[in-house]
């Protein structure tokens, strides 16, 4: 496990965020879908609410999954994991020192 600098462990919990808002966002979108596809009276809201509820708790457990219990000891390998579910993107890399992305691309 490579040791991380504190710099850089301040730099990977930025891209861990960045990850995070993504699935936030994503999840918001999901529902927002379902939200616009509902017309009142015409619809069945029961089925709806259902629909809602299944997306939600479905993106929180993805959300609980990446996201819960990272230590400094694990942050290498979460990134890996973002990037390999398509969370992060190489372009998320841009800006990031060259040592730490030697340290990455073990995971990537």
């Amino acid at each position: 496990m490579a040791d991380l600098s504190k710099q850089e462990k301040k730099m990977v919990r930025e891209l861990i965020d960045r990850g995070l808002n993504r699935d936030y966002l994503e999840g918001i979108e999901s529902v927002k879908k379902i939200c616009d596809s509902f017309i009142e009276g015409k619809s069945d809201p029961k089925e709806y609410y259902h629909k809602l509820f299944s997306v939600l708790h479905s993106k929180d457990k993805i959300i609980a999954r990446r996201y819960d219990g990272i230590t400094g000891s694990h942050y290498i390998m979460r990134l890996g994991i973002l990037f390999s579910d398509g969370v992060l993107t190489q372009e998320d890399l841009q800006g990031v020192d060259e040592n730490l992305k030697k340290k990455l691309s073990s995971y990537m």
